[in-house]
């Protein structure tokens, strides 16, 4: 597993895919969350492990929470009754927390439900479903990330941000390349967001970090040097063709000036 981002001031061009969101974050009200483990509780030294066979994702959220040493928010009814709905693993889990935590996020997304970080300390999480209101809370609590970040736990499902310089392409073949995520990702709850940022050659990418992390992949087979050169090259097969034109245009005229002449 470990190895396994709407109002945006400064942005333009967005393909909006979620909803907007304006709302100030805070905890669910929907109900009363409940915690499924003490903050009292330190991280575990040791790896995380999960057996082999039917858990119950109640259990799953406790013990990563224990071993997170965090308190994860569930609204109360969210999760299926036990052995309604068991996660069945056939070789177990032995990981460390980055993959605790991915498989934490992972684990909850089969269930219709976002990982998100409450504070910014990351000492308390809250599993949010993936209804408008909520996948607008879970965007305004995506983290700031850098490229490489991303790129480093591209499974972790877990709303993020990044800003990405465009370098050797423009930014029309930026977008366009990753148009096809920015379209899948409709159905995925909080979607893929990608925009200008200003009028600078940055992009802004707001969405899910699984999300952006392909993104991402594909936009750096894109921007390459050759890109530059390319681009280059087309702009100066776009001015040689305007110019045969005028040419072209300018000939007509002057046989069409010579013809009264050559008449008289």
């Amino acid at each position: 597993m470990h190895h396994q981002v709407r109002s945006f001031a400064a942005a333009a061009l967005l393909f909006p895919i979620c909803n907007a969101f304006t709302h100030v974050p805070e905890l669910a009200r929907q109900g009363e969350p409940s915690r499924s483990a003490p903050a009292v509780v330190a991280p575990a030294a040791d790896p995380f492990v999960l057996p082999a066979g039917d858990l119950d994702i109640a259990d799953v959220v406790a013990r990563a929470s224990a071993y997170l040493g965090c308190n994860v928010l569930i609204q109360k009814g969210a999760l299926p009754e036990a052995g309604k709905a068991p996660l069945t693993l056939q070789r177990g889990l032995k990981t460390d927390r980055a993959g605790c935590e991915e498989f934490l996020a992972t684990a909850l997304a089969h269930f219709g439900m976002t990982l998100t970080y409450v504070d910014s300390k990351q000492t308390t999480m809250e599993a949010l479903q993936l209804n408008s209101y909520s996948a607008e809370r879970a965007l305004q609590r995506a983290t700031p990330r850098t490229v490489d970040d991303v790129l480093a736990r591209p499974d972790l499902a877990m709303p993020a941000t990044v800003v990405v310089d465009v370098s050797h392409c423009s930014l029309g073949e930026a977008l366009s390349a990753m148009q096809p995520f920015v379209a899948r990702s409709k159905g995925i709850g909080i979607g893929l967001t990608v925009g200008r940022l200003g009028d600078s050659n940055r992009l802004l990418m707001l969405g899910l970090q699984t999300e952006i992390a392909q993104a991402l992949a594909v936009l750096r087979a894109v921007d390459r040097p050759e890109a530059a050169t390319a681009a280059l090259r087309r702009e100066r097969d776009r001015e040689v063709e305007q110019l045969q034109r005028r040419i072209d245009g300018l000939e007509r005229k002057l046989k069409d000036a010579d013809k009264p002449a050559a008449g008289k």
